[in-house]
C-alpha cells in the first residue's frame, strides 16, 4: 500500500492541519507545498509502475495451479455433457450420439487448426512487412466451376452468402453420410 501511493491524502490532510494549526503561514504554506509534491510525485511514478511490481511479485494474474483446475473442470463439464447427451439419444434410439463421438475425435484437428493458423498468420504478416506479400493464387477453369458448383449447392436460398443454418444443415448431411458409411 506504501509503494501505491496511498499515503497521499492522509499527508495533505495532515499538512492542511499543521497549516491551521501554526501561526507562520509561510513554513505552514511550505509543509503543504513539500506534502503536495511528495503525494504527486507518489501518484505520477509509484502509481504507474505499480502494476509492473506486481506482476513481477506474481501478485496479479491468474495463478498457474488455478488455471490447470479450470481446465481441468472444463474437460470434466464436456465429457460430463457428452455423456449426458449420449445417453439421451440412445434413449431416444437416434444415431446423434456416433456423430458426436465422430466430432469427439476430430477435436485435435481444430487444435491443430488453431495452431497452424496463428502460425500462418504471423508469418503472413513478416512477410507483409518485409514487402513481400503472397499473391492470390491463379485457379483453372475447371477448379473455378467445381467451387461455384458446391457454393450453389450450399447456398439454398440464392442469397450469394452461406448463412449459419445453411453450413449447419451442410454439416449435419455430411455427418450423416459419414456415420453411414461408418456403420455399413
Amino acid at each position: 500500500m506504501v509503494y501505491g501511493g496511498l499515503r497521499g491524502a492522509v499527508g495533505l490532510a495532515l499538512a492542511i492541519s499543521v497549516k491551521s494549526s501554526i501561526s507562520d503561514t509561510v513554513n505552514g504554506d511550505r509543509v503543504v507545498f513539500h506534502i503536495s509534491g511528495l503525494a504527486f510525485l507518489t501518484l505520477i511514478i509509484n502509481g504507474t509502475t505499480s502494476g509492473l511490481v506486481l506482476r513481477k511479485l506474481g501478485m496479479i494474474g491468474v495463478p498457474e495451479l488455478k488455471r490447470a483446475m479450470t481446465i481441468k473442470v472444463r474437460e470434466r463439464v464436456v465429457a460430463q455433457a457428452e455423456a449426458d447427451y449420449s445417453s439421451a439419444c440412445a434413449h431416444a434410439d437416434t444415431d446423434a450420439h456416433d456423430a458426436l463421438r465422430l466430432l469427439s475425435s476430430l477435436q485435435h484437428l481444430y487444435d491443430d487448426h488453431k495452431a497452424g493458423r496463428a502460425i500462418l498468420q504471423k508469418r503472413l504478416q513478416e512477410r507483409a512487412h518485409a514487402g513481400r506479400a503472397l499473391k492470390p493464387m491463379a485457379l483453372s477453369e475447371e477448379q473455378e466451376h467445381d467451387l461455384r458448383v458446391t457454393f450453389d449447392v450450399i447456398d439454398v436460398d440464392g442469397s450469394g452468402a452461406v448463412s449459419s443454418d445453411e453450413f449447419y444443415e451442410v454439416t449435419l448431411g455430411v455427418l450423416a453420410c459419414v456415420v453411414r458409411s461408418r456403420s455399413s
